[in-house]
Parts: C-alpha cells; sequence; structure tokens
C-alpha cells in the first residue's frame, strides 16, 4: 500500500519525509518524472513536489490533479502544506477532492486540517496560527509580500480559496477523550475540519480519534498539515512498513530526572520499551529472552534501564557484558547509550577501538560508526546524562531509526541490480 504526501515546495515535502522515515517507512522525495521504477516499487512513501505555492489557484489545483493521476493507487493521501499556511491550500483541496470523487467514488473524503507543528513552534488555537506564540500575519515571517496573509485565523484564510465547507474543532474538544473528540468530529457535515492543537499530544489525540472514525463509519480522511499529523494519522490506523522495520537497541544508566523524564517521553511518543535491570544483579539468560519476546511483539526501540540501580556499587562492567551478549543476540541496527561512561562501557563491550562522528543530534548528543571487528561500521549514538530537554532521547532514537531505515531499504534497492 502507497502512502502518498503533496507538497508544494520541495524542503517542505523533503522535511515530511523525514518524518515519515523516521517512523520506519522506505521514503522517496519525486524530483519530476519517476525514472527509476523499481526505486519508486520498494519505497512506501512517495513525497511529490507540485512546486505551486507561488502559481495562480488554477495552476495550483492542475498541476496537484496530474501527481495525483500519475501516483495515487492508493486513496491514502497527505496534503502536505506550509507551517505558517501559505499558498493554495484550498484550491488544491478542491483539487484533490474532485480527483479523489472520480477515482474512487464509492468511498466517502474529508479534509482534516492540523496546521499545528509544536516541534517548530507552530500551534494552534480557536483556529489562529501561531509562531512562537505570535499570529502569523504578525510574525516575522509574514515579510514576503508574495505570500504575505491578512490574517491569522484559519477559517478566514481557506474560506476564499475553497469550494468546499469548513468546521473547527475547538481545543476544548481536542483535550477531551478520544471517544467525545471522535463524537464530536463525526457530527459535523462539513467537507474540511479544522482541528487546534499545541503539543504533539493533541496531535496524536486527534489521529486516534480519527482512525476510530474511520474503523466504523464510511468516511476516509486526507490529512493537510506540515507532516507531524500525517504520520501521526497513519500510525493511528495501524500502518505499518511493510519492510521489517529495523531494532535500535538502547542503554541508560544515568540517576538523574532528566533522565527518567527523557524515558517516559519516548515511551508516550515512540512507543519505546524499556527493561529495568539492576546492574549489580541480573539474569541475563531473562533478560535477552524479554528483549527477544519484545521484538517478536513488534517493538523496535527497546532499552536497558540501568538508572534505578544501586550506584554505590555501580561498575561499568556489568554494562559492558549485557550489551555485548544482546547485540550479538539481537544485532540490532543501530545502538543508543546515555551517560559518557555508559557509553565507553557499551563501546568496550564491543571491541570498539574508534568511533566516527558523522551528525551532531543536538547539543552533546552525537551519532556515527563503531569501528573495530566484529561490530565495525554499526550505527552508534551517544549524549550526556544531564543533556537535553524531555524530548532528547527520543528525538536521538528517532534520529538512529532514520538512519536505520535508509540503510535498510538503501541496500533492498541494490539488490538485483547491476552496479
Amino acid at each position: 500500500m502507497k502512502i502518498l504526501v503533496v507538497g508544494d515546495d520541495l524542503t517542505g515535502c523533503n522535511a515530511a519525509g523525514a518524518l515519515f522515515a523516521q517512523a520506519g517507512f522506505p521514503t522517496l522525495s519525486i524530483l519530476g518524472e519517476i525514472q527509476d521504477s523499481h526505486l519508486a516499487a520498494t519505497a512506501e512513501v512517495l513525497v511529490f513536489n507540485t512546486n505551486s505555492r507561488l502559481d495562480s489557484e488554477v495552476t495550483a489545483r492542475s498541476k496537484v490533479s496530474k501527481a495525483l493521476q500519475s501516483l495515487a493507487t492508493d486513496p491514502i493521501i497527505s496534503k502536505r502544506i506550509d507551517s505558517t499556511f501559505r499558498g493554495n491550500i484550498g484550491a488544491e483541496l478542491d483539487g484533490i477532492k474532485e480527483f479523489l470523487n472520480k477515482r474512487f467514488p464509492e468511498q466517502v473524503f474529508k479534509f482534516l486540517v492540523v496546521a499545528a507543528f509544536p516541534d517548530a513552534g507552530r500551534t494552534t488555537k480557536n483556529a489562529i496560527h501561531f509562531v512562537h506564540g505570535i499570529p502569523i500575519s504578525e510574525s516575522n515571517v509574514n515579510t514576503d509580500e508574495k505570500q504575505s496573509l491578512e490574517s491569522s485565523n484559519l477559517i478566514e484564510i481557506l474560506t476564499p480559496q475553497t469550494e468546499l465547507s469548513i468546521d473547527v474543532i475547538p481545543l476544548e474538544a481536542v483535550t477531551s477523550s478520544v471517544e467525545e473528540l471522535s463524537s464530536r468530529m463525526s457530527s459535523t457535515n462539513a467537507e474540511v475540519i479544522i482541528c487546534d492543537a499545541e503539543s504533539n499530544e493533541h496531535i496524536i489525540q486527534i489521529a486516534q480519534a480519527a482512525a476510530k472514525i474511520e474503523s466504523t463509519k464510511a468516511i476516509h480522511w486526507v490529512s493537510v498539515d506540515p507532516g507531524p499529523f500525517s504520520v501521526a494519522l497513519i500510525e493511528a490506523r495501524g500502518i505499518r512498513p511493510e519492510i521489517s522495520m529495523p531494532v535500535v537497541l538502547s542503554f541508560v544508566a544515568s540517576h538523574t530526572n532528566e533522565t527518567f523524564e527523557q524515558l517516559i517521553d519516548s515511551q508516550e511518543n515512540i512507543g519505546a520499551h524499556w527493561i529495568k535491570v539492576n546492574s549489580n544483579g541480573f539474569d541475563l539468560d531473562e533478560i535477552v529472552h524479554e528483549v527477544t519476546t519484545a521484538i517478536d511483539s513488534g517493538q523496535h526501540y527497546i532499552g536497558i534501564d540501568f538508572s534505578r540501580s544501586d550506584f554505590e556499587g555501580l561498575t561499568t562492567k556489568p554494562i559492558s557484558v549485557l550489551s555485548r551478549s544482546l547485540i550479538d543476540k539481537v544485532q540490532p541496527a543501530a545502538v543508543y547509550a546515555s551517560g559518557g561512561e555508559t557509553a565507553a562501557a557499551v563501546l568496550h563491550g564491543l571491541g570498539a577501538n574508534a568511533f566516527t562522528i558523522d551528525f551532531e543530534i543536538l547539543p552533546l548528543a552525537v551519532s556515527g560508526r563503531i569501528l573495530g571487528d566484529p561490530y565495525s561500521g554499526l550505527i552508534f549514538a551517544t549524549k550526556g546524562g544531564l543533556i537535553g530537554d524531555k524530548d532528547a532521547t527520543t528525538k536521538c532514537l528517532k534520529h538512529l531509526m532514520q538512519l536505520s531505515t535508509f540503510r535498510t531499504s538503501t541496500n533492498n534497492n541494490r539488490k538485483g541490480t547491476t552496479p
């Protein structure tokens, strides 16, 4: 099943594609006509740039329709929009609606607009869209004369652009239960529903409510957003990558409140599975069994949490022994270690004699590859134990998943091809 993302500029398309790649989906950003059909066939997410943000409404609508006619094989479509709501959004929604009604006449489609991108400071309340707390029409992003906005109200921006009816789901409904939110979303006859959201949790809540509606009613949603909601909706629908997602194995031993908050955030936002271990006494076979059971059940972020060990007598040798045993058994695509001593212990256990530094994920958190047999080339990331906000570990793990997914899909694409 293909997921098609249609955006109106290249950088935005690539940013949205990166979010799908982080979620484990092999993703291809298409520049014009597809020249390599094999490469396109192996991708599960196709991201297409119409380059229509500065076009007339008629041209933008035409470009979207043409892209859909050549690429849309399944009714799973995401309209990637600018995070500050610039462009020909309404006209492009009209084009998508027209195409879907013709291609899939037996299905009912509605648009779910979630313009919020909290990680980038974009939020929506009472249909007013904000950039770092400032209404978009008053912010410094509204300085381009070709794309200036006279209003920060998404209804006022969208209404003149589209023939479709519009309704708004306010924040108080978004923050209610999934059942109440799905009921509110189901009660409107509008073809375009704009949802308030101020956090990633709000985005996930909307996605869960939308998926609940799809499972019980003859409604299929087209997500309209900068990227985060589209990924959340795919996950809420239960759609998983067709290729086997890589496993990212983690080791954490920092005994700080920051660490606890980061582990909780990774559990809530990417489903990380943490196994609590006391480094001064553990059953190796039991831990290996728990890790492999988690993998068999579909977990892809799995971590060993030494943070509640007895630090009076904590030594790094057990961490070295356990990490080597688990990595030998699990063969993860990437490894993450939080805390300098923890990272050193894991690297020592793997026989590494050097570590290439390829990326700075965030300050004092880097990724690279291990040098030294038998695990030379294994993707590895390390972060200081006291470093980062509550989502720091989540960001590191998602970064590793993105690198691992790219490597996996690239290797698959090369199979059977002539060098």
